[in-house]
């Protein structure tokens, strides 16, 4: 839908989500300015969906005060050379995730240990309930 949107009304352009009106930006260049050099214009977002804790708490869904401050404390762990520094690893944990799941298929999905029960049941068992 929002990709039909953007071939008809271009990079950015308003809509409505239900009865609120939105802007809907797709311009990389645009989500950037607001995202990282504009930030501080832009603290509060609408809230979809009510999390609970400790979902509601993070950046995503902060506003106002608790936003600026995750916002202040997050911001130096996201440069770009520290994100350089985090690609091998990420590139290792992923060449360990790929094999296990070239492994996992070559055994058509099932694993020839016997299957676990899930940790508590030995107690619950024991319990008569």
């Amino acid at each position: 839908m929002f990709l039909n949107y953007f071939y008809k009304y271009g990079r950015v352009y308003k809509s409505c989500f239900g009865r609120s009106p939105i802007i809907v930006v797709t311009d990389p260049e645009i989500v950037k300015q607001i995202l990282v050099k504009d930030f501080h214009k832009f603290p509060n977002r609408p809230t979809f969906i009510k999390l609970r804790p400790p979902l509601n708490s993070g950046l995503s869904v902060a506003e106002g005060k608790t936003w600026k401050r995750l916002r202040t404390t997050l911001t130096p762990t996201f440069t770009a050379n520290k994100l350089k520094q985090i690609v091998p690893i990420i590139e290792n944990a992923s060449d360990k995730l790929h094999a296990k799941m070239e492994k996992f298929s070559e055994t058509d999905g099932y694993s020839n240990s016997p299957p676990r029960r899930p940790r508590g049941c030995e107690s619950i068992s024991s319990q008569g309930g």
